[in-house]
């Protein structure tokens, strides 16, 4: 099997193109694969920020519907007399204020420590 000269120029002239379109390629394929990549981790971030702002609303839906909850019970007339008493600590005519105290609670004192090397030692010079 004898190869022609001109048979053999021009593999090698099909050789160079073709390993240069290759690196080309792979070049390529390169960059979509970081540019890929970092595009998934800017997802994963939105997810979690998406995730935060989401338990955020649903805390401020439920203090708004509280608060509305409050507001509502402040019109009534029996709601109007509870934040009275509540905030000037106040009673009806006729009404009397029972004030309850509490025993005096007896304070131990808290002994210290010790540990039962010290108790040890102690022993042995009659401390």
């Amino acid at each position: 099997m004898m190869f022609s000269q001109k048979g053999l120029q021009r593999k090698q002239k099909t050789v160079i193109p073709t390993l240069f379109l290759f690196i080309l390629l792979a070049a390529i394929f390169g960059f979509f694969t970081k540019a890929s990549w970092d595009m998934y981790g800017r997802y994963q971030e939105s997810v979690a920020r998406r995730d935060l702002v989401q338990e955020e609303y649903d805390s401020l839906t439920e203090r708004i519907d509280s608060m509305q909850a409050s507001v509502a019970s402040f019109e009534t007339k029996e709601g109007k007399e509870q934040m009275v008493r509540e905030s000037y600590n106040v009673v009806k005519e006729g009404e009397q204020v029972a004030i309850i105290i509490e025993k005096d609670i007896e304070v131990e004192e808290i002994s210290e420590k010790v540990p039962w090397y010290r108790k040890v030692l102690n022993t042995l010079w009659f401390r």
